[in-house]
């Protein structure tokens, strides 16, 4: 695992005039565009560093610019960044490659925070930093109101997606004579069998055709395989 070396900053600019009114200031909020503060309509983003790494994404737009602060401007102006990668030294002109990403190290794919000595990677402050959504979720931050939202693998939910609520996991096995739910595919069990009976949910006898009974009418069929608990009331031997 990685070990970040993080540094937070604060951006403040007011009427596009960003070299003139620039600051390093402290903040809650990790993104503000076009707000009044003082008469002037102003905005600022809160960012975290990762010194020589690069979020392997696509690049929403790559442009040159003469320092790392330029770059951080442009993608406080560019409604669509959330995050960007940063030349870590300068062309033979001078000037910096500024890549604007759409994505942040939070909603990419796992493993896209790669080390690179050519590049520094900087994402907009957000409480998904501390990774508090569990089971494989994606954290979605709300950078205006320093908040996050998780969304759930299938088979999860609560705030931090840590409720299991697969069907292995309810109270009401769904597995038939004697079985064990083992997995669950495509939010159907897969149910391990005692010796003799098979099926997704062990409701067939040795293969044989069975008797189903519903509402005390007795219906033929070949397999059980496509039926739920909830109609598999009783089979016996034909």
């Amino acid at each position: 695992m990685f070990k970040f070396i993080i540094c937070y900053f604060l951006v403040l600019f007011s009427d596009m005039k960003a070299e003139q009114s620039e600051f390093k200031l402290d903040g809650r909020a990790g993104l503000r565009r076009g707000v009044y503060f003082q008469e002037k309509k102003v905005s600022y983003g809160n960012f975290a560093a990762d010194k020589f790494h690069r979020l392997q994404v696509s690049v929403g737009l790559s442009i040159v610019v003469s320092n790392y602060r330029e770059c951080v401007i442009n993608c406080v102006e560019n409604p669509t960044c959330s995050s960007l990668n940063v030349a870590s030294s300068p062309n033979s002109e001078g000037n910096l490659r500024c890549e604007l990403l759409n994505e942040d190290r939070y909603s990419a794919s796992p493993g896209k925070l790669i080390s690179s000595q050519e590049y520094h990677h900087y994402s907009i402050k957000t409480p998904c930093s501390s990774f508090p959504c569990q089971n494989n979720a994606t954290c979605v931050p709300s950078y205006d109101e320093n908040s996050y939202r998780c969304n759930c693998k299938p088979g999860y939910t609560g705030k931090y997606c840590e409720t299991d609520i697969s069907v292995c996991s309810m109270a009401s096995d769904p597995c038939l004579n004697g079985g064990t739910c083992v997995a669950e595919a495509l939010g159907h069990p897969l149910c391990n069998c005692r010796p003799g009976y098979g099926g997704n949910l062990c409701q067939t006898v040795n293969g044989r055709r069975l008797l189903i009974r519903i509402m005390n009418t007795y219906v033929t069929v070949s397999s059980c395989n496509k039926l739920t608990r909830d109609i598999f009331l009783s089979c016996r031997h034909q």
